[in-house]
């Protein structure tokens, strides 16, 4: 008890004993040889001297260690904490220090040796090394330094009040956990990270450059300076507790897990920028709270952003404007949803999507810029929202457009790709034109719009399996459906009608490839042009309209040209005198050039009949000479057999140039029977039937 003071050194190999009163306005050097020990007795306190130990000391007490009016204690040799003491700054005078440039070791006991956070508490400069073995050592004055920290396995290192800066050089490491528990760590420079380093609660600030083969753990708390993940570390982001990015940055170059259900918040332009792997596996959600800039995280190539568990994935919620999203690495849907809400996101050329599940897009603006690969059974959802953008969506994955609106874009779907349009909102094209190579279907019943002049041309085969209505409102000029040649649209799926309306002028429908009408019918109602390129296709399996045989209706006129193609189906074989009104049509202008029609049985043949409303394809009766004998005195003998019509006129020839009218039935009856006595007086004797319909 008392004081100790002056200006002194004990030197020697005998042990100086601390067990209370004070040591005040003293220079006290303890030697390297010599012992120190702080035993079970009194407090004892710092006050206002410095006290420099080179030799062993051991602290067994449990009381309190003041340190007041600038009080310093030197530790340049190892100084063992075997109990577990409380330094203490009651606030008296200016903040003291406790300097560490030899070892001080946590070790002896498994409880809580604390460096109390009140009034600024005693700082701890360390160039030295911290060595936790055992129990805790709570650090909460802060500091400076840089050296070495240790936590052995089953202790901990814990930062728990005030600001703490590390400087170049530092190193984590142990089997244990060192963890930011309360005030401010600045990390400056480049740290290494052996073992595991965390943020539970407080604040990771600075400009760390992280390297190693450790962990660095965010569990809670604030990150608002930069954090740069060395490529052989593992972040780790865990537990429900609040996560806050208060415009720092991390940039993870290694393998980055978040394994809880939390939220990481963040304001004031904060970014993640990922060049290695941010696997989640559960369901998470990034947060924008709308304080100063947007939060963004870049995926930069290389990089992955992986769904990797979780039932309804991860989310990108759209408050206050929502994260931006700048993806030129790998999007990977490999659980639940990877979703975009509101804000940018801007898929970068050379970016990739992956994985059995999709990458869904739920308001804002999607921008699609140079190709990027959409992986075999990938998808990419446009739910709602815009897309917009330059660009190419490559790969044998799918496209699918739930709703929202293309706009002022030009969007390639490369020939491997899917096209999917299923059910979900309305859908626009607005002064976007999209251009699809690829494999396409459409399921949904919802309205397509295309307004502003937009345009869909198709390259590939479209099929539309639901009936839609394709919708000009009237806003701009007028837009177009443009099927290219050798490119396909096929109508299946139901026997309703897939209409272009023709409303506000309609969509222009320019066919210079494969209209395929397999079941339902087409109804265009808008201009429409037909190329000489270009083919019809309908299918007849029965003699009742839509559910028999396929259809196309033209509200206004049908620009016809191209090949008539028709196909039968269900083993069905017409009869004469069926007829099927294949093109319907208010009027009529141009014809097809050329038909390709099924086999008929040889006393049936087709004909198609453009009348003043439709295109009929008929079923006739074959007109064919048949049963022909000739008599022993030469007589030619035959029936002729064709549709009845006006008058039948049989005419005969000896050189196929001249031919003379033998015999006229009017009107034909459907039967011609006939004999020719002179046909024995030529070498050459040839037979026609002129009908007059």
């Amino acid at each position: 008890s008392g004081a100790l003071t002056g200006t002194g050194t004990l030197a020697g190999t005998g042990t100086f004993e601390w067990t209370g009163g004070t040591i005040v306005g003293a220079s006290l050097t303890v030697g390297a040889a010599a012992q120190l020990a702080l035993n079970n007795g009194a407090d004892r306190s710092v006050d206002g001297a410095t006290v420099s130990h080179y030799g062993t000391g051991v602290v067994r007490c449990t009381n309190t260690w003041s340190f007041v009016y600038g009080g310093v204690f030197n530790n340049f040799g190892l100084l063992t904490f075997a109990s577990d003491p409380l330094l203490y700054f009651p606030g008296y005078g200016s903040q003291p220090a406790f300097n560490n440039a030899g070892t001080l070791r946590k070790n002896g006991s498994s409880g809580r040796s604390a460096f109390h956070t009140d009034n600024g508490g005693t700082r701890l400069n360390n160039t030295g090394t911290v060595d936790v073995q055992q129990g805790t050592l709570a650090l909460g004055g802060g500091g400076l330094g840089s050296g070495t920290w240790n936590a052995s396995a089953g202790a901990l290192l814990e930062f728990t009040g005030n600001t703490l800066t590390l400087t170049n050089g530092t190193v984590f490491q142990g089997a244990g956990l060192s963890r930011i528990n309360g005030g401010r760590v600045n990390f400056e420079q480049g740290v290494s990270v052996t073992g595991t380093l965390e943020l539970t609660n407080g604040w990771w600030g600075g400009g760390g450059v992280f390297t190693g083969t450790g962990t660095l753990g965010w569990q809670g708390g604030t990150i608002d300076g930069l954090v740069n993940v060395g490529p052989a570390l593992t972040l780790v982001l865990s537990t429900v507790n609040g996560k806050l990015l208060d415009g720092g940055v991390i940039t993870n170059h290694g393998a980055a897990t978040w394994n809880d259900g939390g939220q990481v918040n963040a304001r004031y332009g904060a970014r993640v920028d990922n060049l290695g792997t941010w696997n989640t596996t559960a369901d998470a959600t990034f947060y924008f709270e709308g304080y100063g800039a947007a939060p963004v995280f870049n995926n930069y190539a290389g990089g992955t952003l992986r769904q990797g568990g979780g039932t309804n994935g991860t989310r990108f919620l759209g408050d206050n404007g929502g994260w931006v999203l700048n993806n030129a690495g790998l999007l990977d849907a490999q659980a639940g949803v990877l979703s975009l809400e509101q804000g940018s996101k801007n898929l970068l050329h050379g970016g990739s999507v992956a994985g059995a599940y999709r990458v869904r897009s739920l308001g804002g603006t999607l921008t699609v810029s140079g190709t990027n690969t959409l992986g075999a059974g990938a998808t990419l959802e446009l739910a709602s929202g815009a897309l917009t953008g330059t660009g190419t969506l490559a790969g044998s994955g799918t496209f699918e457009w739930t709703g929202g609106t293309i706009v002022g874009a030009s969007l390639t779907v490369g020939a491997a790709a899917q096209l999917a349009l299923n059910n979900g909102a309305d859908r626009s094209v607005d002064g976007a034109t999209v251009n699809h190579y690829g494999t396409g279907v459409v399921r949904c019943t919802n309205t397509w719009s295309f307004v502003y002049g937009g345009v869909f041309n198709n390259f590939g085969l479209l099929t539309f399996e639901s009936d839609p209505v394709v919708y000009f409102p009237g806003y701009g000029s007028q837009p177009a459906f443009n099927n290219a040649a050798n490119a396909t649209i096929r109508k299946t799926g139901s026997t309703n009608a897939l209409v272009f309306s023709g409303a506000s002028g309609g969509v222009l429908f320019n066919n210079s490839g494969l209209l395929d009408v397999r079941q339902g019918a087409v109804r265009v109602d808008s201009p429409n042009s037909m190329a000489s390129t270009a083919s019809t296709r309908f299918v007849i399996g029965g003699t009742q309209p839509a559910a028999g045989y396929s259809q196309e209706f033209f509200g206004g006129t049908a620009n016809l040209n191209g090949t008539l193609h028709v196909s039968l189906t269900n083993g069905f074989l017409p009869n004469i005198g069926d007829s099927f009104a294949l093109v319907q049509y208010a009027g009529q202008n141009g014809s097809f050039s050329a038909t390709s029609l099924p086999a008929l049985s040889r006393d049936k043949q087709w004909r198609v009949n453009y009348g003043a409303t439709a295109l009929t394809l008929l079923v006739e009766q074959s007109r064919v000479i048949s049963s022909f004998t000739k008599s022993a005195g030469g007589a030619a003998q035959f029936d002729f057999n064709g549709p009845a019509a006006a008058s039948a006129v049989l005419e005969g020839s000896i050189n196929l140039t001249n031919w003379i009218a033998l015999q006229t039935n009017s009107p034909f009856t459907g039967t011609i029977h006939f004999t020719d006595p002179l046909a024995a007086s030529f070498s050459n004797r040839f037979y026609r039937v002129i009908i007059q319909e």
